[in-house]
This record gives structure tokens, sequence and C-alpha cells, in this order.
């Protein structure tokens, strides 16, 4: 399973969500891991397909070139 990963504030749901910056994505086979800040605690490795990665950076406000263009964007993770 994977995690899930918001460009966008959620509309729905947003008790289940969390509010993070993004500070490392790295391409791994078959995936990309996402290391996220969010405002309390410890950091979060979260295993997005290469699909749902996508999906979110063509999302962001203004997206960065390749993966490292989500680095230091705010983003929403559940």
């Amino acid at each position: 399973m994977t995690d899930r990963l918001r460009a966008k504030p959620p509309t729905t749901d947003t008790e289940s969500w969390t509010r993070c910056t993004v500070r490392q994505v790295t391409t791994e086979d078959g995936g990309v891991r996402v290391s996220v800040d969010p405002p309390a605690g410890d950091s979060v490795d979260l295993q997005l397909s290469e699909a749902q990665f996508e999906l979110f950076i063509g999302r962001l406000e203004e997206p960065g070139e390749g993966p490292s263009g989500a680095i230091d964007t705010t983003a929403w993770y559940m």
C-alpha cells in the first residue's frame, strides 16, 4: 500500500490529513520516497507510486524541474 500526498489543502476529511513541508524526494525502483516534516514531531517517509507523485507534482502551484521541484513545498499527507 502507498501513502497519500496532496498539493492542495483537503476539503473533506480534513482531520485525517497533516500539513507538512517536503524535504527530500528519492526515486526508487518502482516508486518514489518523499520525506516530509510535519509541524510537530519527526520527519515522515512516504512511499508513493510514480503515478501518484506525478499527480502531486502536476497540482503544485509552481512546480520546479523534476522530482526536486517539490522540495520545500507545503503539502498534506495521510
